[in-house]
């Protein structure tokens, strides 16, 4: 059964603050421990389900932030066009 997250009950009535804390939150809480590692621990590497290839964290890690900044820029431009 594939889950439509955007069409839950708590997606459609709870504040966005509760999101936007939630997401600032994990973040903060990812970037302490990635700044905890070791440049060793940063190459390691594991199996993306993604495409099922052999991807290092560090690699991960930028991968990570340009797909957050990718994201960011979406929301920035939804809210240009629309004039909110």
């Amino acid at each position: 059964m594939k889950i439509l997250w955007a069409e839950l009950f708590d997606t459609k009535t709870a504040p966005i603050q509760f999101s936007l804390d939630q997401l600032k939150a994990i973040h903060g809480k990812l970037v302490y421990l990635l700044k905890g590692l070791s440049s060793l621990q940063l190459k390691k590497t594991f199996i993306h389900p993604h495409n099922n290839t052999e991807v290092s964290l560090d690699e991960n890690i930028g991968t990570y932030a340009w797909h957050g900044r990718h994201h960011f820029a979406q929301i920035f431009n939804l809210i240009e066009r629309k004039g909110w």
